[in-house]
């Protein structure tokens, strides 16, 4: 073989490699350029409050924009609902009750025939302008209104609302906790809590979860096993009323009443009454007898005749 045809060669084999090359690379920026990409933004449309729903308009943007196929969205993992591509992109609405924080997420589901792959969405955090609540739900499931009338040792579900999703949120009724009920997707939180026993007034249900709170107001009403005062004790009704009236010489019975303190010297009402009746009466007559008899001495000694007086020898 001579020099020259091996040289021919050599020069064919290269070409050949560098068209390899090309078309590889030229394939894989082609691939590159067709990958697909999905991105999610969620548009949150009304307010949220309590027994209120939130609008949401979830927004997925599919590349490249020849992609066939649907789009199904999730809210903290559940499915929300899907929708087709459409020019690159595919939208949602719906009323759902979300928590501030939520993560949410799309999936791109494409067409059997298009030979593509699946493909989720990085995932993000609905914002939500939520206002903090928090109320008490009596045995019929309505929600009890401020200033409420609730019964110590009675049970009743506490919920919260409009608090960040995920979040402990700590409910006080006055300085005691009653529980830390935790903030789920829907944006609520709830618990069955059993009312303390507490004197009867009114307090602040107060709850708390960082930098957010709420507050609402109840009226406690006693119930079995609640501390403070016993009720005064009253007369029967059509009942009557006895009064007991001591002879001479002998005192009524001490009270237990109140002196007005709240130490326990045994000063409150021990002391025995002044005594009355006939001692009063004899204590009278003799006081007049006195009098009486001091006048008499006073009128004999006037009527007395002058004495004689003898001169001084």
């Amino acid at each position: 073989m001579s020099v020259s045809t091996a040289d021919a060669r050599v020069r064919a084999l290269v070409v050949a490699l560098v068209v390899g090359v090309l078309t590889l690379v030229g394939a894989a920026s082609a691939q590159a350029d067709d990958a697909t990409s999905v991105v999610l933004t969620v548009e949150v449309t009304s307010g949220v409050d309590v027994n209120t729903y939130t609008g949401v308009r979830m927004h997925a943007v599919v590349r490249p924009a020849s992609a066939t196929g649907r789009v199904t969205f999730y809210v903290d993992g559940a499915k929300l609902g899907a929708a087709p591509v459409v020019d690159g992109a595919a939208d949602l609405g719906s009323t759902i009750h979300v928590a501030d924080g939520v993560p949410a997420t799309a999936v791109f589901e494409p067409a059997s025939a298009s030979g593509r792959s699946a493909v989720t969405s990085p995932e993000i955090a609905i914002a939500v302008q939520a206002v903090p609540r928090v109320w008490l739900v009596d045995d019929g499931g309505a929600a009890m209104p401020d200033r409420a009338r609730i019964t110590s040792g009675k049970r009743y579900r506490l919920v919260v609302s409009g608090f960040r999703f995920g979040s402990s949120v700590r409910v006080t009724l006055g300085s005691r906790t009653l529980d830390t009920p935790r903030v789920g997707a829907s944006g609520t939180g709830s618990v069955l809590v059993t009312v303390p026993a507490l004197r009867p007034g009114t307090y602040r249900l107060a709850a708390r979860s960082g930098s957010r709170s709420a507050t609402t107001s109840v009226v406690l009403l006693a119930g079995a096993g609640s501390t403070g005062p016993s009720p005064k004790p009253t007369a029967p009704a059509g009942g009557n009323v006895s009064v007991v009236v001591p002879s001479a010489g002998q005192s009524l019975p001490t009270t237990g009443g109140d002196d007005g303190t709240d130490d326990d010297d045994g000063a409150d009402g021990g002391a025995t009454l002044p005594r009355t009746g006939s001692d009063v009466a004899a204590s009278l007559a003799l006081s007049a007898v006195a009098l009486l008899v001091g006048v008499a001495l006073v009128v004999a000694t006037r009527r007395r005749p002058p004495g004689r007086h003898e001169g001084v020898r």
